[in-house]
C-alpha cells in the first residue's frame, strides 16, 4: 500500500526551476507563469546580484556574455545549476550560452526579448556578429531538451530575415501578470486626480520631446513622474506614450489593467522620426543596417498590432488630442479591453502550457 501511494506522488511531483534574468519585468512575467502552473521557481535578477556573483569577480560589462565569460559562470555554479528539473533564461539571450556551450543536458528554456544576439560578443571583445554564437544558437533546433520562444513575432523576423537564425520556432507575448512589484516608495501622489489625468511615463520619446510640456501648454492635466507599476496607473483617463522600441513587457502589463493608450498615428509617427522621435533596436546594428524603413518598423512594433488599435487612441498632432478626449468614449473601449484579454490571457497560458509540457512531461 505504501508503494502504491508514493508512486504518483514521485510521478506528479512539482518541478523546480531557476530563471537567470536582467530584466525585472522578465523575472515578474516568468514568476507568474510559473505560479500558474506550480512549478517552483528560484529568479535570479541579475543587476540585484552582487556584482561578482555570476563569475567571481566584477566584470568591466556584466551584460556581455562571452563564450569565455558563459563557461566560468557554469564552472562556478554548475552544482547549483543541476539542482533544478529546469532552467530559464529570459531578456539577453545569450545567457543560454552558459548552457548550450556546456553540453546542458535536461531541460532549457530560453525567451528571447529584446533579439537573439544582443551582447553576444566573443571573447568579451566587441566583435559582431558573432558567427560560433549564431551556430550554437542554431543548433537548438536539433536539441530535443531545448524550447526558444520569442517574447514578440519579431524577435522570430529579425533572426530569421537579417541572422539567417532559424531557432526561434514560437512566439508568446506576455501575459501582463507582474510579480515583482515595483517600489512601494514610488508612487503617484494622493494628489494627482487620475480619472481626469492623463499619464506619461518618463521615457525614452516622452524626454526628448518634452511630452509633459507639450500637453500643459495644451490645457492638459497630465501627470508625469514615479509610480508603482500598471496597477498604479490602471485609474488615469489614459496613458500618452511615444513608442521607442519593439516591444514592452509593460504594454502588456498595462492592457491587463485595462489602461487606454493614446499614441502617434502611423502617419505622424512617420514625419516625427529622425526629426524628434527615436526608435531603438537592440542588436548591435541599428534598423538602417538592416534595411528597414520606418513604415516597415512601424509595422513589425506590438503598438501598432491591428488587434489592439481598438484600444488605443491614435493623433496625427499633439494639436489633436484635446478634441480626442472629447470625442472617445473611454467606457465602451474599457469593456471591450476587458473581454479581449480574457481570451488573449488564456490563449496565452495554452501556448506556455505545451512548452512545459514538452520540457517537463512527467509534471504536466
Amino acid at each position: 500500500m505504501i508503494k502504491f501511494f508514493l508512486f504518483p506522488l514521485l510521478l506528479f511531483s512539482i518541478p523546480k526551476a531557476l530563471h537567470i534574468t536582467y530584466h525585472a519585468g522578465c523575472a515578474g512575467e516568468i514568476s507568474s507563469i510559473c505560479r500558474h502552473f506550480n512549478i517552483d521557481l528560484d529568479t535570479w535578477l541579475i543587476p540585484t546580484l552582487p556584482p561578482s556573483f555570476l563569475t567571481g569577480k566584477k566584470t568591466i560589462d556584466p551584460y556581455i556574455i562571452s563564450h569565455d565569460k558563459a563557461k566560468k559562470i557554469f564552472k562556478l555554479h554548475k552544482d547549483t545549476f543541476n539542482q533544478y528539473d529546469l532552467i530559464i533564461t529570459s531578456d539577453i539571450a545569450p545567457l543560454s550560452r552558459i548552457f548550450l556551450q556546456n553540453q546542458w543536458e535536461k531541460p532549457l528554456l530560453i525567451w528571447v526579448c529584446n533579439r537573439f544576439d544582443i551582447n553576444c560578443h566573443r571573447s568579451g571583445k566587441k566583435i559582431f556578429p558573432d558567427e560560433p554564437y549564431y551556430a550554437l544558437f542554431s543548433s537548438t533546433l536539433n536539441m530535443p531538451n531545448v524550447e526558444v520562444v520569442g517574447y514578440i513575432p519579431y524577435e522570430k523576423y529579425y533572426a530569421e530575415t537579417h541572422r539567417k537564425v532559424f531557432a526561434i520556432q514560437k512566439t508568446i507575448t506576455p501575459i501582463g501578470i507582474n510579480d515583482f512589484h515595483g517600489d512601494i516608495y514610488k508612487q503617484v501622489p494622493k494628489t494627482v486626480n487620475k480619472p481626469e489625468t492623463l499619464f506619461i511615463r518618463e521615457y525614452i520619446n516622452e524626454t526628448k520631446v518634452g511630452l509633459s510640456k507639450i500637453l500643459d501648454n495644451l490645457k492638459i492635466k497630465n501627470y508625469c513622474g514615479p509610480y508603482n507599476g500598471a496597477s498604479d496607473i490602471k485609474d488615469f483617463k489614459a496613458m500618452v506614450h511615444i513608442p521607442s522600441v519593439m516591444g514592452n513587457c509593460f504594454l502588456y502589463e498595462n492592457l491587463a489593467q485595462g489602461v487606454i493608450h493614446f499614441i502617434p498615428s502611423k502617419k505622424f509617427y512617420a514625419e516625427q522620426y529622425k526629426k524628434s522621435f527615436s526608435f531603438i533596436d537592440w542588436s548591435q546594428f541599428v534598423f538602417v543596417s538592416n534595411n528597414l524603413s520606418i513604415e516597415e518598423i512601424i509595422d513589425h512594433c506590438e503598438w501598432y498590432r491591428e488587434d489592439l488599435a481598438p484600444f488605443f487612441v491614435f493623433f496625427d498632432s499633439y494639436e489633436q488630442i484635446p478634441h480626442l478626449l472629447k470625442t472617445t468614449d473611454f467606457t465602451s473601449k474599457k469593456r471591450a479591453l476587458a473581454l479581449w484579454y480574457r481570451d488573449y490571457k488564456k490563449n496565452m497560458l495554452e501556448k506556455w502550457e505545451e512548452v512545459f509540457s514538452n520540457l517537463l512531461p512527467h509534471s504536466f
